[in-house]
Parts: C-alpha cells; sequence; structure tokens
C-alpha cells in the first residue's frame, strides 16, 4: 500500500516550532477535548489488549495512514486497539506534529502520551504492549515519544524519520525496542541525513538514528545483518530490504535498521506490510 496525499516535511527543534492553531492550555484534559482521536477497538474489549498509536505524516490524516499501512483490517483479527489522532493544522492549514520544543503549541508532546494515558484509562490495555508507528514527520514523533516516555513504551516502528541529533533531547530511562525502516533513495529525509527544506535543519542518518538508539538501549554490539532480505517495495526488482540489527542488547530488546534500497520516501508497499508491522511489535513486550 502506498501512503497517498501525504506530503513529507519534517522538521526538529526550533524548526519544528512554527506557530501553529493555539490551545487553550497545556493541560492534558483540555488538549483530549479539543482534538478527539479515532479509536477501533479489538472484538475482545474485556482482556488487555495491545494498544498501537499510528502517527500520519505531514498532510495526512490518521485514518488515513492506518489504511494505507494495512493495520485497520488487521485489529479484528489480531486483537488490539488502534488509536489514530490526526495532528494540529499549522498556519498554512497542514496537519503536522511537533516533535521538537514542548513549549510551543500544538503540545504534542503532552497530548500523545495523554492520549494513551486515555485509553488505557477507559479500555483493557495491555500496558506492557504499547507501541508506535510513524510515518515522516509521524515518524520523528514516535521517536519523539520514545525518547519522552520510555517507561510507556514497548516498541516503535519508524517509517522515513529520524531520532533527534541532540543527544540531551533523548535521555531515556527503560529500553524501548525500534526499528528504522528508511528508502536509501528517500530525497525528503534523507538516508545519510543532512540539510533539509532549505538547510534549516539536519536530521541524522539511518545509521545514527538506530546507533542513538543502541547506546539507549545499553547494546554491547555491532549492527549486523539478520540474514535473507525482504521484499517490501513491489516497485523495486528482488528482495530489496536488507534487515541488519544490534548484537549484545539487552532480552528482549531489539535495535534494528530495515534499508529499503532503490525506494523513496513514500515507497509502494506489499500487501500484507501491516501483518509484518504487527508481528514484528508483537514479538516485543516491555521487559
Amino acid at each position: 500500500m502506498k501512503p497517498t496525499r501525504i506530503i513529507a516535511v519534517a522538521l526538529l527543534g526550533a524548526a519544528c516550532d512554527i506557530p501553529q492553531a493555539t490551545l487553550p492550555s497545556k493541560d492534558p484534559a483540555v488538549l483530549l477535548k479539543e482534538r478527539p482521536y479515532a479509536l477501533d477497538a479489538p472484538p475482545d474489549t474485556t482482556t488487555p489488549s495491545p494498544l498501537l498509536v499510528v502517527l500520519h505524516g505531514q498532510g495526512g490524516r490518521g485514518q488515513e495512514i492506518a489504511q494505507d499501512l494495512d493495520l485497520r483490517p488487521l485489529v479484528a483479527t489480531r486483537n488490539f486497539w488502534l488509536a489514530m489522532p490526526d495532528g494540529a493544522f499549522n498556519r498554512a492549514g497542514v496537519a503536522t506534529w511537533n516533535a521538537g520544543t514542548i513549549d510551543l503549541p500544538p503540545y504534542d508532546r503532552i497530548y500523545l502520551p495523554a492520549l494513551i494515558d486515555d485509553v488505557a484509562a477507559k479500555h483493557a490495555i495491555d500496558r506492557k504492549r504499547v507501541y508506535v508507528v510513524g510515518y515522516s514527520i509521524g515518524a520523528f514523533m514516535a521517536h519523539r515519544l520514545a525518547c519522552d516516555i520510555s517507561p510507556k513504551l514497548a516498541a516503535i516502528m519508524s517509517l522515513a524519520g529520524a531520532v533527534t541529533s541532540a543527544p540531551s533531547l533523548c535521555a531515556t530511562t527503560s529500553p524501548v525496542s525500534v526499528v528504522e525502516l528508511h528508502g536509501d533513495h528517500d530525497d525528503v529525509i534523507t538516508y545519510d541525513g543532512g540539510p533539509f527544506v532549505n538547510g534549516v535543519q539536519s536530521a541524522p542518518s539511518a545509521h545514527d538514528t538506530v546507533a542513538t538508539w543502541a547506546r539507549n538501549d545499553g547494546c554491547t554490539g555491532h549492527l549486523v545483518s539478520t540474514g535473507a532480505p525482504l521484499d517490501l517495495d513491489p516497485d523495486i526488482a528482488g528482495s530489496e530490504t536488507a534487515m541488519e540489527a544490534y548484537d549484545g542488547c539487552p532480552k528482549g530488546i531489539d535495535v534494528q535498521l530495515w534499508t529499503m534500497r532503490g525506494s523513496g520516501h513514500s515507497p509502494n508497499l506489499t500487501p500484507g506490510f501491516g501483518t509484518r508491522v504487527i508481528d514484528w511489535l508483537y514479538g516485543h513486550s516491555k521487559p
């Protein structure tokens, strides 16, 4: 499935802090009231089940990216809660996420943790299996959440994103499993990192991103191949996706890099991609 109508402009730090529609306060209850989220429920709503929060790219919508990534059809068969929030609109009228400072609206670093707590307060959630999947600016936001609320998250999957380049802004207190899935021909959030959007801000490379998580998670080994490649992009001949993982990570923790060779920022994704996402996430609960 190819993510549709998703414009990817990812900004970190000050560059992300474009003034946006001002919300009345930083109070989590107010933020949740102002920004309700869509939630798909599993068939069994009484037994604690995993929670997956999916974050769209710039200009997208939560329900749209959940469908594009083939996640919504799996809620019934794989029995998980699927939260699909929308980003706030900036002055250009584009829905986005603020993965930078917490001191400017729309306060996504308060809103999204509050969303997770809200779902958990109202429904039967397995708190050891709370996951975030993000695309583009949503992937930057997934990394931001893993940095900020590491005790609450078991794992994240980032598609075409990056972690912050400032180590001081990602001081975790609990290990989080991470997979960075990135096309090496991405010309928006470049695989090798560097300046973008008129050179306003630099993003770390895909390798630097997973290296940050290896350090945070206490992995002592090197990034090595995990074996046979995957075929995730049918537009690229053969199995284009090389899978690498860090050795020496704590038990139950994985830090992986999936490189889609020849793929760009919005790759076409094979049918069943959502199943692969859920399989990987389900393999990583909070230790």
